[in-house]
């Protein structure tokens, strides 16, 4: 061997030959090494869905096996912190929803990071819908009806949410009372889908807020009316409901998103790879038949795009939040 190197000039089929191992034992290494999406939340939850659904398909377009590992807790501050602190080589990613990533920073004093700045975005997953519904017997049969209640009878309209306050069935209220100069004073958190519709059931509510993935398996019972449906466009299956924007010309976009991000320093050539990994799963059947089951449309894009649109859906959210004085002091 060495005789063979002495008979290339300054030993350059040497130094070829290392290369050539080096980058072979590299990618070996990572193709061997695994991906792990943090959700911080827990299992069975939407976002768990969603990464469990994607999982598969990145497994194969990574050509490296890429696990699932819930972290909840701290309104998911705490799984958020650990992929902040993680090594920054692309194999440790969040996947989390807006609310995670924009609102509990402003609920949780321990909450001490800005997504913006403190990982990189790799990809917009998806988004849900939120819907306003009520009952036939309460006589409202549009969002414009419960728009009008609100502004000449105020006092006389409940509305229940899903969840709790700060939540984004909560702030989605809050968002149409701003765009509509509407000020909703009876609000009333329910603490699931179900308590809710039973408050309209009993009378106590008179229209409830929540995500079309929460409520839509309540639409079948027939006790329900749908109002309206926020987002740019309606879920397949539900065209007859109208959107938000109908009602309110120039509503913004407001859904559920889901976003991967990657700890800050990492690699932009491995950015890339990851983005295209999520974009090219999104378009495969089983991600789109999984997102549809949890009422939920893929969106996609670019890095740029990904970071634009979380500037955006953010400082929209935190006004909410301010708004509704939902900021920890």
């Amino acid at each position: 061997m060495a005789a063979l190197f002495d008979r290339v000039p300054g030993g350059r089929f040497a130094h070829c030959l290392v290369a050539i191992l080096a980058t072979f034992a590299a990618s070996h290494v990572l193709a061997q090494s695994k991906v792990s999406i943090v959700v911080p939340a827990e299992a069975g939850t939407g976002p768990d869905l969603i990464a469990r659904v994607i999982s598969g398909e990145l497994t194969t377009l990574l050509q490296q096996p890429v696990i699932v590992e819930n972290k909840p807790g701290a309104g998911g501050s705490l799984g958020t912190l650990e992929v902040i602190r993680a090594k920054a080589d692309g194999n440790t990613l969040l996947m989390a929803p807006i609310a995670t990533l924009a609102v509990t920073p402003l609920l949780y004093p321990s909450a001490k990071y800005d997504v913006a700045t403190d990982l990189e975005a790799v990809g917009l997953v998806s988004g849900g819908p939120m819907m306003f519904v009520s009952t036939p017997a309460t006589g409202l049969k549009s969002l414009q009806d419960v728009l009008a209640l609100a502004r000449t009878s105020p006092g006389e309209i409940t509305i229940s949410t899903t969840s709790p306050r700060g939540s984004l069935p909560h702030l989605s209220l809050v968002i149409l009372g701003m765009q509509a100069g509407v000020n909703f004073r009876h609000v009333v958190p329910a603490t699931n889908s179900s308590q809710a519709v039973q408050m309209l059931v009993a009378g106590d509510a008179q229209v409830a807020v929540g995500s079309v993935s929460a409520l839509s398996p309540l639409l079948k019972s027939g006790r329900l009316t749908t109002l309206a449906m926020t987002g740019d466009e309606p879920l397949p299956g539900m065209k007859d409901i109208p959107l938000v924007r109908e009602a309110v010309p120039g509503f913004p976009s407001v859904r559920g998103s889901v976003y991967v991000f990657a700890p800050k320093g990492t690699p932009a050539a491995r950015l890339l790879k990851l983005n295209e990994a999520v974009n090219a799963a999104l378009k495969t059947p089983a991600v789109l038949r999984g997102l549809e089951s949890i009422a939920n449309q893929p969106v996609g894009g670019s890095i740029d795009q990904t970071r634009t649109e979380f500037v955006r859906e953010r400082a929209m959210w935190v006004e909410a939040a301010r708004n509704a004085d939902m900021q920890h002091k």
